[in-house]
């Protein structure tokens, strides 16, 4: 796992390194909340969404005329409800998205943004709410797949305060592909994230 952590975050060095700018990079620093949830492969209305936290950084890299490529990587917190256990599955999710900003003004812009996420599993944990005491315990290593691979979507509106720093605000969703259990069973757990977040941007270079 570290070594696949290594690696991708020197993709996107060499990424970012490698992209020719035709206008200013950014930087920004975000943290939000998480809707998560799961689907299933039979409907389960016992399985509810949880609110957990996201911590991020991302930098935004012109690549070509209207167009960025939007690199992050962030701690995500996922996981789901089910009856009075509280799952909770976190990650550290790199992102590569294209960014489409649409200016709205001299110092406002929104932003639309797609592309795909990798999430790698950093801990697993269960907290069961009995009688107003909770009792947490880890998650058995094989519960839960070490790699979550998706696709993500949303919108971010910047507003600049000066031409050294704005703030942002967006949301975004995150679809999981692949089954984040273990496989032994024929029902799949495929995650679902709705992210609302804030942040601040700061110009590089």
């Amino acid at each position: 796992m570290k070594s696949l952590t290594v690696f991708v975050f020197a993709a996107l060095l060499g990424l970012l390194s490698g992209a020719r700018a035709t206008g200013q990079t950014t930087l920004t620093v975000t943290g939000g909340l998480n809707m998560a949830s799961v689907s299933t492969s039979e409907r389960d209305d016992a399985i509810e969404s949880i609110m957990r936290s996201a911590m991020g950084l991302s930098a935004a890299v012109p690549v070509t005329e209207g167009w960025r490529v939007r690199v992050g990587a962030a701690y995500s917190q996922k996981g789901f409800r089910f009856g009075v256990v509280d799952l909770g599955i976190d990650y550290i999710e790199f992102t590569g998205l294209l960014d489409r900003p649409l200016p709205l003004g001299d110092r406002a812009s929104l932003h639309l943004l797609a592309g795909p996420a990798l999430g790698i599993r950093m801990s697993c944990k269960s907290t069961v709410s009995v009688r107003g005491e909770k009792r947490s315990e880890d998650c058995d290593e094989d519960d839960f797949e070490a790699f979550d691979v998706g696709v993500a979507g949303g919108a971010v509106a910047e507003i600049g305060l000066s031409d050294r720093v704005a703030l942002s605000a967006g949301a975004s969703y995150t679809l999981g592909l692949l089954d984040a259990g273990d496989g032994g069973s024929d029902e799949f757990l495929k995650t679902r994230t709705l992210t609302l977040r804030a942040g601040v941007v700061f110009p590089v270079g």
